[in-house]
């Protein structure tokens, strides 16, 4: 960054000066000083200015420049359309996100498939939320605890109330699941506080974690 000033007249040490300083922009000012105009250009030769591309490293070394708020779905489909298929999760400079996520900044991104744990996770969690609306609709009024992923799969711990729901009521559950999937309905991930949460049986697990938590949820649950 090159700041130069010109004036009028000569200042006390002697001169002209320029000098640089940490900004990154293009500012000129008019300014009156001792009843003398006084010019200042900022100029940065080495900052670009801001730009709506980003920069997204991929596994392999590539790198591809792609438009601010682009989505790990996104980078699939402009490598192949049978990647965006299969690709189940994504990993942004190491941390797990959903495919839908907007990256607003320069990146290391890798998509993650079924053969990828961070796949199965997702896949997983996506399918206790699934099964729990699936459950919501076969049995109203049932209440849950916790649904977590697991190494083999998922599960959920809920309350039926007077229900009993017994080994040849899997094949009904199943089938709404799949039900349910055939619509193909977003799936939401928000960070929220947990203050906002309705489920009384979850409660306790929800106030011993600290807000704001990330939730997932369909459009019913």
């Amino acid at each position: 960054m090159l700041l130069r000033w010109y004036t009028d007249r000569p200042w006390q040490d002697g001169g002209l000066s320029a000098f640089f300083v940490p900004l990154w922009r293009i500012y000129i000012f008019k300014i009156i000083a001792e009843s003398k105009s006084l010019l200042i250009i900022l100029v940065d030769y080495n900052i670009p200015l801001m730009s709506d591309q980003i920069h997204i490293t991929l596994p392999d070394g590539s790198v591809k420049e792609m438009k601010q708020g682009v989505t790990p779905l996104d980078i699939a489909n402009s490598i192949s359309e049978r990647l965006a298929q299969e690709v189940l999760a994504a990993e942004c400079d190491g941390e797990l996100i959903d495919v839908r996520t907007p990256l607003m900044h320069d990146a290391h991104i890798k998509l993650l498939k079924w053969e990828d744990e961070g796949g199965k996770h997702a896949f997983w969690h996506t399918s206790a939320h699934l099964m729990a609306e699936a459950l919501q609709e076969l049995y109203p009024g049932v209440q849950f605890g916790i649904g977590p992923a697991i190494e083999a799969g998922f599960y959920y711990d809920i309350d039926a109330g007077d229900e009993v729901i017994k080994s040849e009521d899997l094949p009904k559950i199943e089938a709404k699941m799949l039900e349910l999937a055939r619509r193909k309905e977003t799936l939401e991930r928000k960070a929220i506080s947990k203050s906002i949460r309705r489920v009384p049986s979850r409660t306790s697990v929800v106030d011993h974690t600290s807000p704001p938590q990330r939730l997932s949820r369909r459009s019913n649950y």
